[in-house]
């Protein structure tokens, strides 16, 4: 037995029975056990940093090496984020839910669902290394929901979405999962970002420690994840294309694919992140584009068995059943063909009650994902400058290029792009939130502050402002508003 291997037989005193070991990596190891209290199957996540620590045969302890036990309590600490990151997410249908965190043998675990599925890679590979057109679309269109009500209500970016952590379940449906790179989309502009990627699929500001991510990175990473999927080929990784390596736009690799989706394609991989494709969900609109109806006809159901899941791909989760907490009847597309030999851990109704339990702590989620920004107005009502000392908002760039809004001093204004959230509105970009920002005129501080509240960012000189804080800006200072498609200016004069 080696020194990372199973030698655990229990946790939280035989609450957990562990049944076998269904993934290792670098730094943990997954177990298959059973909830004796429930009755039900789950999977523990184990803190397992094989290069640093060892694990004592008798006891199960973890021990960290004598000389990395600072790095082994950090990375124990970054463990349990993960655990508490996930946890915020357990309305999330399509992601993988965790139900508890805890200490033990020096070590810390997570309990999460056990999902009896397999990775879209996995699928990939057995079809041959690649995916039918419609059933790699309807995988994307799946995720891409999914992580779009990721960004959007838990304010989160995952980091490393590839083939490898979006999960097909046996019904069709798809679960993203390791969330271990993931962070908060609100940043500072000195936020250090550590270097996590996947060749690719990784972005170009992946491979920086300093420049800006958010949800636009986890964008790029599913286009590479889409067209991999449907082409079989990978695009060139973000280095190689920042020398001029190109990559075969889509439609011409595959005759399925429609010119718009091609083109959707071609807008998310673009380099510089400010002029990419922002939100997922304008994403899923332009590969949905040209596809009055995404045919989704059953395929047959997978004979014999797949290959086992390899030590190093992710292993998670609980099989679940119907759940109470998604709203949309089954679908039984492409991907539901997909079927698992093995319906022994089948989850049974405790484990609804159980998830039901943990959802009760939040809020109702939001159902509805905004997908289309509001037309552009044809007419554009001509707004007054008052007399007097007066600040003013102008948009030098984007959709609404030349409108110049006044700002009354000492009284903080909402902008975003819908009316009934915002007094300046700003249409036709659909990256801008309803309510983006709030701007505070202070002619006595000779300037403006901002807040940001937004989903996509407010940026100053490229720059993501950490959201909620509070900044000073100068007159004749430039703002990106949710990307630099749109871009403001501010400033402030006297009447003559």
């Amino acid at each position: 037995m080696s020194g990372s291997g199973m030698a655990i037989e229990s946790l939280r005193n035989g609450r957990y029975r562990v049944i076998s070991v269904l993934g290792a990596g670098g730094f943990g190891i997954t177990y298959q056990c059973e909830d004796t209290k429930h009755g039900v199957t789950c999977a523990i996540k184990e803190y397992m940093p094989e290069a640093i620590a060892t694990r004592d045969p008798q006891t199960g302890e973890v021990i960290p090496s004598a000389d990395r036990k600072r790095a082994f309590l950090h990375g124990k600490e970054r463990f349990l984020e993960e655990a508490e990151l996930l946890m915020r997410m357990n309305q999330i249908p399509c992601v993988v839910h965790v139900w508890e965190a805890f200490e033990e043998n020096h070590t810390a675990y997570y309990v999460m669902e056990f999902l009896d599925g397999r990775t879209l890679k996995q699928v990939m590979r057995a079809l041959g290394g690649k995916l039918p057109y419609t059933a790699a679309l309807e995988a994307v269109v799946k995720a891409g929901t999914a992580l779009d009500t990721v960004h959007r209500q838990a304010g989160i970016f995952h980091r490393d979405i590839s083939p490898e952590n979006i999960m097909v379940m046996p019904d069709g449906q798809v679960k993203i999962i390791d969330f271990g790179s993931a962070k908060a989309m609100a940043v500072s502009e000195n936020q250090q970002f550590s270097v996590v990627l996947k060749p690719g699929f990784a972005p170009p500001e992946q491979y920086a420690s300093n420049l800006s991510q958010g949800s636009f990175t986890d964008v790029y990473a599913m286009a590479g994840t889409f067209y991999y999927a449907v082409s079989g080929t990978m695009i060139p990784v973000a280095p190689d294309r920042l020398m001029g390596v190109k990559y075969e736009r889509l439609d011409r690799l595959v005759p399925e694919c429609s010119k718009e989706a091609a083109d959707a394609v071609d807008r998310v991989l673009t380099l510089d992140a400010k002029f990419r494709t922002q939100t997922m969900s304008e994403f899923i609109q332009g590969i949905l584009a040209g596809q009055s109806v995404v045919n989704l006809t059953q395929m047959p159901a997978r004979t014999g068995t797949s290959d086992s899941q390899s030590a190093g791909e992710t292993a998670s989760g609980i099989s679940e059943s119907k759940s109470s907490s998604w709203e949309e009847p089954a679908q039984d597309g492409i991907l539901a063909g997909f079927r698992m030999n093995d319906d022994a851990h089948r989850v049974p109704d405790p484990i609804s009650r159980w998830q039901r339990e943990v959802a009760g702590r939040d809020t109702e989620i939001r159902k509805t994902v905004e997908r289309t920004a509001p037309p552009v107005q044809d007419e554009l009502p001509t707004m007054a400058l008052p007399r007097g000392p007066y600040g003013w908002l102008k948009v030098i760039k984007g959709a609404c290029a030349g409108r110049i809004f006044p700002v009354e001093p000492n009284r903080t204004v909402t902008v975003g792009r819908t009316a009934s959230k915002s007094e300046i509105v700003l249409n036709g970009h659909p990256e801008i939130s309803g309510r983006h920002f709030r701007l505070l005129w202070q002619p006595q501080k000779k300037g403006f502050y901002v807040i940001d509240d937004s989903i996509n960012g407010l940026y100053y000189r490229g720059i993501r402002l950490e959201k909620g804080k509070k900044y000073k800006v100068l007159p004749g200072d430039q703002l990106g508003v949710g990307s630099m498609e749109c871009v403001i200016t501010v400033g402030e004069e006297q009447h003559e």
